[in-house]
């Protein structure tokens, strides 16, 4: 993917001949999917193609982007700077595993990151670690963010 300079599909292993065809289209249909995201990965695999064309769908919800900034609505307000801010520090912490890779992922100190994350449960009143809260975030943000 590197040497190419661009995003790269993978199918499933197959042993013989006849099965190419099919682990062919699959790559083909992973790569479409995985071209359809707005941030998306470097190589694509296609056991993760329903992920890809279900993130890549997210687009096309009706009404999706309208309930993501209503969701998000106290972290759009004040300035822009500030706003991209709040919007990065929640998508760093949902996407990473902790609060210290998304430290690195946003070039500050982890304690930074805590203090970001209380302020927004803070601001919001919610639970950044409840569950169904967090899938709904996660969704959100990539909503607005990208557009």
């Amino acid at each position: 993917a590197q040497l190419l300079g661009r995003l790269v599909a993978v199918s499933r292993p197959f042993d013989a001949n006849p099965s190419r065809s099919s682990a062919e289209s699959e790559a083909r249909a992973t790569l479409e999917a995985a071209e359809a995201l707005a941030d998306p990965p470097t190589v694509a695999r296609s056991d993760r193609l329903p992920a890809y064309r279900l993130l890549g769908n997210l687009y096309n919800l009706p009404d999706g982007r309208r309930q993501a900034r209503a969701l998000l609505a106290p972290l759009l307000l004040g300035r822009a700077d500030v706003r991209r801010e709040r919007l990065a520090t929640l998508r760093a912490v949902l996407d990473q595993p902790g609060m210290a890779e998304a430290a690195d992922v946003l070039g500050v100190h982890r304690n930074t990151v805590a203090y970001r994350i209380r302020r927004i449960e803070a601001v919001t009143g919610w639970r950044v670690s409840d569950p169904e809260l967090k899938l709904a975030l996660a969704l959100a943000v990539r909503l607005v963010q990208d557009e």
